[in-house]
Parts: C-alpha cells; sequence; structure tokens
C-alpha cells in the first residue's frame, strides 16, 4: 500500500490537477503532473464507473497501479500525479503495465516545463 502522504486526498487537489494542461495519455490512461510545494510527490487514481461497474474491479485496478506507482516514488519528488483510467486494464499483466508507466514517466521528466 501506498503510505497516506504519498497519496492526494482532498478534493481541491484532484480538481485542480483535472485543469492541468498539458497531460500525457496512453490508449489505456491519462496521466496529468503538476509542481507541489513538497519534498515528495503525491499520487491520485481515478478509476470510473466507464471502466468497470464493480466497485471490486476497480478498486483492483487501483491497487495495482498503486503498486506502480511506488517505483516512481523517486522520480517524481516534488510533484502531484493523477493517473485516469480510461479503459479495462485489470488483464494487463503488473510488468506490462511498469512499463508502459515507465515510457509515460520518462517522456515527462525529460520534459523540462511541469504545469504549476
Amino acid at each position: 500500500m501506498l503510505p497516506r502522504r504519498f497519496r492526494l486526498h482532498q478534493r481541491k487537489d484532484f480538481q485542480t490537477l483535472h485543469r492541468v494542461k498539458p497531460y500525457y495519455r496512453s490508449k489505456d490512461f491519462l496521466i496529468k503532473i503538476r509542481d507541489n510545494n513538497l519534498n515528495h510527490p503525491r499520487f491520485g487514481i481515478i478509476v470510473g464507473t466507464r471502466v468497470s461497474k464493480k466497485a471490486v474491479d476497480r478498486n483492483r485496478i487501483k491497487r495495482k497501479l498503486r503498486a506502480c506507482a511506488r517505483i516512481f516514488i523517486e522520480s517524481t519528488e516534488g510533484r502531484d500525479v493523477l493517473i485516469i483510467v480510461h479503459k479495462d486494464i485489470q488483464k494487463i499483466q503488473f510488468v506490462a503495465l511498469e512499463s508502459i508507466l515507465q515510457k509515460i514517466f520518462g517522456a515527462t521528466m525529460l520534459s523540462k516545463r511541469i504545469a504549476s
């Protein structure tokens, strides 16, 4: 489980990140990143009912993404990251999911300007 200090909790934080541009898209999800004033990153994950009607499935997807997020804690220092899932990624293996996120995070960390 991702420790509490590495998670986004407040509604205003999610709303602020929703308005952030630029964002990074793959066929499975959308990632929005912005700088925060903290020394550590915070991750938020949104899995809507369009992805799966069952809460069990949505929570399983969130757990899988949180496990992947732990890997990127050091590389995203001082940033808020919002991951919005667009399609059911339950069947994607953890290693494949990790490599997809690695490509996206690699692209975002190479770009100089992160939305503030």
